[in-house]
């Protein structure tokens, strides 16, 4: 299973590294304001919640203006035709690679987590607690809002029968659980 959750235990690991790749950890640390040992634990951390599975999965990454050009060379009608796809059958390759099985739980986890946070998507806020949504930020215009909607719309319908509707505020996207 993908989701792992902390046990609240530490473990004392030593390991040598060479000097330079340690003035790289100790730079990044010290920018971030934190420990290089707290940086090496998040590394860590992001490595065995998502990054292990890049490779298994070929993830493919582009910067953003190379994903822009893409965006802006497919009108809105192929872009939600993508989507609707994509949200069926993406999400349910990378669960089962994963061995995970796709519950409402997981679902958020992969909204909030690996699109959200590892994937860098979007930035999602979730209203789980008060309300049934999530409020999707990001810096890639009106297309990508076109494109997202749809792929966690049809995410949410076909692997759990949820239906989400989604609508453009200031230029992003609020997405809310229906049933």
């Amino acid at each position: 299973m993908s989701i792992i959750e902390p046990e609240g235990k530490a473990v004392t690991r030593t390991f040598r590294l060479d000097k330079a790749w340690d003035r790289v950890i100790e730079q990044e640390a010290e920018k971030k304001g934190i420990t290089v040992s707290s940086l090496l634990e998040n590394i860590i951390k992001s490595y065995s919640l998502h990054y292990r599975w890049v490779e298994a999965l070929k993830a493919i990454t582009f910067s953003p203006g190379v994903f822009k050009e893409f965006l802006e060379a497919i009108d809105d009608e192929t872009l939600k035709h993508i989507g609707e796809l994509a949200g069926k059958t993406v999400p349910m390759q990378d669960f089962l690679i994963k061995g995970d099985e796709i519950t409402p739980e997981v679902a958020r986890y992969f909204i909030t987590q690996i699109l959200g946070r590892y994937d860098n998507w979007c930035k999602v806020v979730d209203h789980k607690d008060t309300k049934a949504y999530y409020y999707i930020q990001h810096e890639h215009g009106h297309k990508w809002n076109v494109f997202l909607g749809t792929f966690i719309s049809s995410f949410y319908a076909t692997n759990l029968h949820i239906n989400i509707e989604s609508e453009i505020v200031a230029g992003n996207l609020l997405m809310k659980i229906v049933n």
